[in-house]
């Protein structure tokens, strides 16, 4: 039932209103027929080539097409969004442009047919779902101004479930938008925005810059396709006249060129951005052939000078805009035990992953055993990033007592299971532990035993 030849060329643009720069100039639309007559639906399933109209063209004008294409009676045609083999929603709003629909270059268009006063019904488009291999939302989940999908019965229904084309209002400011999500997308939003926010990388992108020194012959990039899609999607977010934003486009471009993220799958959003802004450096790359470049040895040189000539030689082949605004040198130090020499190396990088620390105070509950064998319970409120010592510190402030007087141990099955050093860190006790602070009766300089296990 597939009514399309595959091979859609790519978009350079993408556009959300009326603005000339967003514009879309080309538009192949590939057509799916699904109609209660049988017979019609195999007699057009190998027809014809995909629909090319303008993005400022409208709804209706591609209606028109699309039934003559099909040799259908306009009036018994209805048109619903079938991005990535996957229903959106009714386009019924014949006056809305290509572009302001949010249908890109290349997707499938749904051409639903009324045979005998009837509509496709439900069971025949999940069924035709499964002919693109069940690509997963189901029979008429619509992908709202809000990001969200609901269920609907039929097209008619999919008109209900909120605005297609974006529209969200109009931006308090520039850049106060928010992205759709197009299926389980929340980890691909989040990398976009947090990239839009690096003004200097997205003004050379929204300025044009980027335009001169694109590479589209570099083989390790994507022939300038994603950094045309991130271009065009950054100046939707930033200069569009919709609060909500569909990446649609660059979703396809990024599917096409990075398979692992097709599909409506969750991702790990870092992994995305590592590949993206790895992308775009290749796609604005300076360096039109990359010549063989040795490493550089460091012979006893100060950190400035080995670090110049490291970003000196990788410049060679890595030289771009993308590079020089998030690009960093990793320093690391090896020392021969035998002969004492020093190797230092430095590694560029364009991001890392650190460890977020739980932010705030947290409290935890202790037991001081006193030297006399009483016993009180406490409760310690503490930094969370905080070690022992703080503890024990703060536990000597309650009670009255000299801190080296104190030591800390955690007891399990009545017993003592291990002391803690004073640089052990509270990240490392669970709220169910049971944590005993002993009252030695005079100040020690306590060493934890080796049989402990505590690191």
């Amino acid at each position: 039932r597939n009514f399309s030849a595959s091979g859609a060329a790519d978009r350079s643009q993408t556009a959300v209103a009326t603005p000339a720069h967003l514009s879309q100039l080309v538009m192949r639309l590939r057509l799916v027929l699904l109609s209660r007559d049988e017979q019609l639906t195999q007699r057009r399933a190998d027809a014809g080539e995909p629909l090319e109209l303008d993005g400022a063209e409208a709804v209706g004008t591609l209606r028109r097409a699309a039934a003559e294409a099909l040799a259908l009676e306009e009036a018994d045609v209805r048109l619903v969004d079938y991005f990535q083999e996957r229903r959106h929603g009714a386009l019924s709003d014949m006056s809305a442009t290509l572009d302001g629909a949010r249908l890109c270059d290349g997707q499938h268009v749904l051409v639903e047919h009324m045979h005998s006063g009837e509509w496709p019904e439900a069971e025949q488009a999940e069924e035709i779902d499964d002919l693109f291999g069940g690509a997963g939302a189901g029979w008429g989940a619509i992908e709202t101004a809000a990001g969200s999908s609901s269920p609907a019965g039929s097209a008619a229904a999919a008109e209900e479930g909120g605005p297609l084309d974006g529209s969200g209002g109009v931006p308090e400011h520039s850049g106060k938008v928010g992205l759709s999500n197009l299926g389980n997308t929340c980890f691909m939003a989040s990398m976009l925005q947090s990239l839009a926010a690096v003004a200097p990388l997205r003004e050379y992108f929204t300025s044009g810059a980027y335009e001169r020194e694109l590479n589209a012959e570099n083989r390790d990039g994507t022939q300038g396709q994603l950094a045309r899609s991130y271009a065009a999607l950054m100046r939707q977010m930033w200069f569009g006249p919709s609060s909500v934003v569909s990446p649609r486009e660059f979703k396809l471009v990024l599917g096409r060129h990075a398979p692992q993220f097709l599909g409506y799958s969750q991702h790990d959003s870092h992994e995305l951005c590592n590949f993206v802004v790895d992308a775009l450096h290749e796609d604005v790359n300076r360096v039109r052939k990359k010549p063989y470049v040795e490493n550089f040895e460091a012979s006893g040189e100060p950190d400035g000078t080995i670090a110049k000539q490291v970003l000196q030689r990788h410049r060679q082949r890595e030289d771009s805009q993308v590079s020089d605004l998030v690009q960093g040198l990793f320093k690391s130090q090896v020392i021969c035990p035998v002969c004492e020499k020093v190797s230092i190396t430095m590694d560029p990088y364009k991001s890392i992953s650190l460890p977020l620390g739980a932010a705030g105070m947290r409290v935890v509950h202790a037991t001081l055993r006193r030297a006399d064998g009483s016993m009180r319970r406490l409760s310690l409120s503490l930094e969370r990033s905080g070690t022992i010592e703080a503890l024990l510190s703060e536990a000597a402030d309650q009670v009255g007592l000299p801190r080296g007087r104190l030591v800390a141990c955690e007891v399990f099955e009545h017993k003592v299971h291990k002391f803690f050093t004073p640089s052990h860190e509270l990240e490392r006790l669970y709220n169910g532990d049971f944590i005993f602070l002993y009252d030695v009766g005079e100040d020690v300089d306590f060493c934890a035993p080796s049989a402990a296990g505590d690191a």
